[in-house]
């Protein structure tokens, strides 16, 4: 099945993981850390600034997968080759 047949596999994404604090978001991360228990969906989860408290509670519950930024050079190359 395609995308929106309903048979085919799903994966939700939540960017901005560590901007879940404030009021607003209270309780946001203990609740998302609870689903990714529960569930069989895969759930990727996109932050900025791993050092932030909310987001170390998650690494627990999660394969943590670091990205570092692209060099210039690399960039550079990439680009030319399309």
């Amino acid at each position: 099945g395609g995308a929106g047949s309903g048979k085919g596999k799903h994966v939700v994404i939540m960017d901005e993981v560590d901007g879940l604090a404030g009021n607003d978001d209270r309780g946001g991360t203990r609740e998302l850390i609870s689903i990714i228990a529960k569930t069989r969906v895969p759930i990727i989860c996109i932050c900025n600034d791993r050092s932030n408290t909310k987001v170390r509670s998650l690494l627990n519950h999660c394969l943590d997968l670091p990205y570092t930024r692209p060099r210039k050079d690399a960039i550079a190359k990439r680009v030319a080759s399309i």
